[in-house]
């Protein structure tokens, strides 16, 4: 936990650094209600990009199945013949998961960021 304020702003934390004015002196406390240390929204960007993975997955099924399928002819392959891709959806939100984490955990040591105050 960072009780300085330098130190909050340079390492964060999942707090806040509270800047107060009383009695005419201006002193500052930590706070540790913020969730700095989290993104926002992030579950809400995992599902939305869930969704968009289900319906890339439904896209390319139903353009294979049309593309083995002739015209005018009865299908021959259904969907159950095609190979179960859940494997690699959960590969992609691994993945997807790494790279957000390493993004923040870069933004949380960027030089712009550290500067002195």
């Amino acid at each position: 936990m960072q009780h300085n304020l330098r130190e909050f702003l340079r390492h964060g934390g999942s707090g806040q650094y509270v800047l107060a004015r009383q009695n005419g002196t201006v002193f500052g406390y930590r706070s540790g209600i913020s969730i700095k240390s989290e993104f926002l929204g992030y579950a809400d960007l995992r599902a939305d990009f869930t969704d968009q993975l289900d319906r890339v997955i439904a896209d390319n099924t139903r353009m294979l199945l049309n593309a083995l399928t002739p015209p005018d002819t009865v299908p021959w392959v259904t969907e159950a013949d095609l190979r179960d891709v859940s494997d690699a959806k959960e590969e992609a939100l691994r993945q997807w998961d790494t790279r957000l984490t390493a993004i923040f955990e870069e933004y949380e040591t960027h030089p712009q960021r550290l500067r002195p105050l």
